[in-house]
């Protein structure tokens, strides 16, 4: 497929969702959403990093390197289980969903995710290791950079709810059902995902 496809659906996927999901559908199988996939398990693992302090245990080389390197098989198995969830519950509202279809419409979802990883860098740049700590007494000690803190958080916090927002018309589409309906899915999946992760893990992963 031209490369000048896959460019307009990032750009576009985001804005015009609907549009862009159902063009997507449209097309053959592709291998782009195991890469979407990928490259959320690497925001995904680094943004446990940073809920957990990950610093705290390790230093941000590592951090970094078992992000890049263990970040899209996390990624991906997360998102396998997440989009067999959305499936599952599905079939309440659709009994035609398709698991595939469910799939490459949710991958497509985390390009918006995605952007986190570009906010990233100039965090690392301007905050270094305690980014990933508890303690921060170079931030503390410093008005500007508290403030830059605060507007990363508030990027993030708006790349999240982009995310979500996409992702639940993305559902929408693939289900074939109202937006409303979509958002009952999403939800119940994510209540799903937290619960097998404290079972599991003993612990809350978000995907934030």
């Amino acid at each position: 497929m031209d490369l000048d496809v896959y460019r307009q659906w990032m750009l576009s996927v985001g804005v015009s969702t609907r549009e862009t999901i159902t063009d997507i559908l449209d097309w053959p199988t592709t291998y782009m959403p195991w890469v979407w996939i990928a490259i959320f398990g690497i925001n995904f693992t680094l943004t446990q990093m940073f809920l957990f302090d990950g610093r705290e245990w390790a230093p941000l080389s590592e951090i970094f390197s078992k992000s890049l390197i263990l970040g899209p098989c996390i990624g991906i198995g997360f998102w396998l289980l997440f989009c067999s969830l959305i499936t599952l519950i599905g079939w309440m509202f659709q009994r035609k969903v398709s698991w595939s279809r469910t799939f490459t419409a949710s991958a497509w979802a985390t390009v918006p995710y995605n952007v986190k990883g570009i906010v990233l860098i100039p965090q690392i740049l301007l905050f270094g290791d305690e980014l990933f700590a508890r303690s921060t007494p170079e931030l503390n000690q410093s008005a500007t950079l508290t403030l830059l803190y605060l507007f990363f958080l508030l990027v993030d916090l708006l790349c999240i709810i982009w995310f979500y927002i996409v992702l639940v018309k993305s559902i929408s589409v693939a289900h074939q059902v109202a937006v409303w309906k979509a958002s009952m899915v999403m939800v119940l999946s994510l209540c799903m995902v937290w619960i097998i992760s404290l079972e599991i893990f003993n612990t809350l992963f978000f995907p934030l």
